[in-house]
């Protein structure tokens, strides 16, 4: 099963859709203080705008802790398939899923 819209959550730029256009950029949460992407992500209702909705929509996290730890708190419906696996075994399993 396909998802019905697909989404990619930047550091630098929110939300963005695949089609979306960006300058090349070098920042990621994990250089982030705490404090700064809590206030980024946290409760972000307008994160997701009206392409989505926090308490209802189901969310497949294919991203490690710091992007997903303060927008899972508030979604209702999620999983995360590659919780726990270490990098080269993330690349692994995104791998077969592409195949």
């Amino acid at each position: 099963m396909y998802p019905k819209r697909l989404f990619i959550l930047s550091a630098k730029y929110g939300l963005l859709s695949p089609d979306d256009l960006i300058e090349p950029y070098e920042l990621t949460l994990k250089k982030m203080k705490t404090a700064r992407i809590a206030i980024s992500t946290q409760g972000r209702e307008d994160l997701l705008g009206p392409r989505a909705t926090l308490g209802a929509d189901q969310f497949v996290f294919l991203a490690g802790v710091p992007y997903r730890e303060n927008l899972v708190l508030r979604i209702r419906h999620y999983t995360v398939p590659m919780e726990g696996l270490d990098f080269g075994t993330q690349l692994q399993w995104l791998g077969q899923q592409v195949s």
